[in-house]
């Protein structure tokens, strides 16, 4: 099942692995902090983020489904909270792959991040997975890379 982002009505679980994220300006939190951010600003002004990442309005509509009301310019969703069983489950999976070298949603023993939510003790109605290296951060500003996360998340999940 194909999660969107900006539905209000299913819960997100965002996993940022940040390998060799030592830059003394931007941190772990603080990227994890920022994508979050970015997140629920989309949430707020949907219309002004798919403009801002010239993403087509018509095909927007489309991948949202019956959920289109969304881009309505009147219409605002209430940001996502910060939920600490998803943080610790989605920080044990990243430790784990890190650990035993291995990227994936699902780990050797065959869990998903489905299984993983619910044994933190999260009662999800829908779950979802975003993984994120940022091992390219000598490449690139960490700021950019972050931003750049999102901009493909964001446009993987609207479209249709």
């Amino acid at each position: 099942m194909k999660i969107k982002i900006i539905k209000s009505i299913i819960t997100v679980q965002i996993i940022m692995s940040i390998f060799a994220f030592n830059c003394m300006a931007f941190n772990d939190l603080e990227a994890g902090a920022y994508l979050w951010k970015l997140i629920n600003e989309a949430r707020s002004r949907p219309i002004e983020a798919i403009k801002a990442y010239r993403i087509d309005y018509e095909r927007a509509k489309l991948a949202l489904g019956d959920d289109s009301w969304i881009l309505e310019s009147a219409n605002s969703l209430p940001p996502l909270a910060w939920n600490i069983s998803l943080e610790e489950s989605s920080t044990a999976h990243s430790s784990d792959m890190i650990n035993r070298q291995y990227y994936s949603y699902t780990s050797p023993e065959g869990l998903s991040f489905n299984d993983r939510i619910i044994k933190s003790g999260y009662n999800p109605i829908s779950t979802g997975e975003s993984l994120g290296i940022l091992s390219f951060y000598l490449y690139i500003d960490p700021v950019k890379a972050v931003e750049t996360i999102f901009e493909n998340m964001l446009r993987d999940e609207l479209n249709p």
